[in-house]
């Protein structure tokens, strides 16, 4: 895998580069939040990153190729942190994008979303069209994961799989897809299966970590349109993961839909938690949209939550308005009982400066059958200034407070308040190859 490496960079440096079109952002930001607790201490963090993001085009005067690289680098200058300072590289690859669009070829470091298969590789991609109605493609390569930036052996972690999508069948789109990924961990050893004379070991090295495999189905009949996903786990037997549908009807301002979900928690089969009791849980929902304008709507959502022999349910109501909305959610049943009032606000001062602001309040229950409420209150107000096309400029204070009722049953006080402020200026080029 360090030949990749190599690659990348001889292609990034390579004297045709000059031919080549580049562009590029750059974004600096720094965080800061102080937390005061009920007993008046105090506990702050003051963090800065810096995001680089550039692509260059026709490498080598080849219009096909391109590279792309997104990273980001981050210190803490409030706390010492071994760790600091952190970095991480999300993407690095050269692409082939062929002239008369029948395939594409990418090299690197990529993120994978690809039917049930997602995950972040050191590898190879390959997408085929064949076909107009007809996209095939299937990846593979070296697992990056864990926040641990570097290349991994294809034998320690690896990630592979594919997604063939079928367009215009029988009037549908339909999607088939399989990945398997895989990681080298410590083993995990129980004693309590060693005394009643059993086999010790719980989790081994190198056992697969997910294998799936993904149906979906996308149907659209004049104003009706279902939307169907089937994920099944395959690992010793095959059980569904997740099963979605969604039926919805538009016609004159009106928007109505129905869906259902059916999950089970996405744990991995070689993590310590995979040696816990699983449960499933049910969703379903039924929503209504009003569009009376662009700048006004209503909407009003209902849902049900089975959970493991208990009931719980959701109301959402609230209103569209300009650039913002306001929002009401109430929830009770298993699961605990809240309710919660949210605003949000964004307007435009002039052509270079915008504004935006929301509040949030939440009341809720923090043991069941407690007649005490607690209660939190968020609020963001941020400014964005622009002045000139290639520099953007933000600033955004965040203030939550929270009012813990101590109950007999739950005596947690917890914070008192958090003030946290984000700044981050952004600025971009564009440079054209030599003639």
């Amino acid at each position: 895998m360090k030949l990749l490496l190599l690659l990348l960079s001889a292609a990034w440096f390579s004297p045709s580069e000059v031919n080549a079109a580049t562009t590029g952002r750059f974004t600096t930001a720094v965080y800061s939040f102080e937390r005061a607790f009920q007993d008046t201490i105090t506990s702050g963090s003051l963090r800065g990153y810096q995001t680089v993001r550039l692509k260059a085009t026709e490498l080598g005067a080849r219009p096909e190729l391109s590279f792309q690289t997104y990273g980001q680098f981050s210190h803490d200058f409030q706390d010492d942190w071994d760790s600091d300072p952190s970095y991480r590289l999300y993407h690095a690859y050269l692409r082939w994008d062929d002239a008369r669009d029948r395939y594409r070829l990418t090299l690197g470091r990529q993120t994978v979303f690809s039917g049930v298969g997602v995950g972040r590789i050191d590898g190879l991609r390959l997408r085929v069209l064949p076909r107009k109605s007809i996209r095939l493609e299937l990846y593979g390569g070296a697992l990056v994961y864990g926040g641990q930036e570097g290349l991994r052996s294809l034998d320690r972690a690896a990630m592979f799989g594919g997604h063939l999508l079928l367009s215009d069948l029988l009037g549908s789109t339909v999607g088939v897809s399989l990945f398997r990924r895989s990681r080298e961990v410590d083993s995990y050893t129980s004693g309590i299966r060693q005394l009643y004379g059993l086999q010790p070991l719980e989790i081994r090295p190198g056992e697969v970590e997910q294998q799936m495999i993904g149906l979906d189905l996308n149907r659209r009949v004049g104003p009706t349109s279902l939307n169907m996903r089937w994920d099944l786990n395959t690992p010793k037997s095959w059980k569904t993961r997740r099963f979605e549908g969604n039926l919805r009807y538009r016609k004159a301002g009106w928007s109505f839909s129905g869906s259902y979900l059916y999950r089970t928690p996405y744990v991995d089969r070689n993590s310590i938690f995979a040696v816990f009791t699983q449960s499933s849980n049910q969703e379903v929902s039924i929503r209504a949209n009003r569009r009376f304008s662009r700048h006004f709507s209503l909407f009003g959502e209902v849902s049900r939550v089975a959970y493991d022999g208990e009931d719980g349910y959701r109301a959402n109501l609230g209103v569209n308005i300009f650039n913002g909305y306001v929002g009401y959610v109430k929830r009770t049943g298993f699961g605990g009982s809240a309710d919660g009032l949210t605003g949000v606000l964004r307007y435009r001062l002039t052509p270079r400066i915008s504004t935006s602001g929301s509040i949030g309040l939440t009341r809720f229950r923090t043991y069941l059958g407690s007649d005490v409420r607690s209660r939190v209150l968020a609020n963001t107000l941020g400014v964005t200034v622009r002045p000139s096309s290639k520099l953007t400029v933000s600033i955004q204070g965040q203030s939550l407070s929270q009012d813990l009722q101590t109950t007999a049953e739950d005596s947690f006080s917890g914070a008192g308040h958090d003030l946290r402020i984000f700044f981050s200026a952004s600025t971009w080029f564009f440079r054209m190859g030599a003639e």
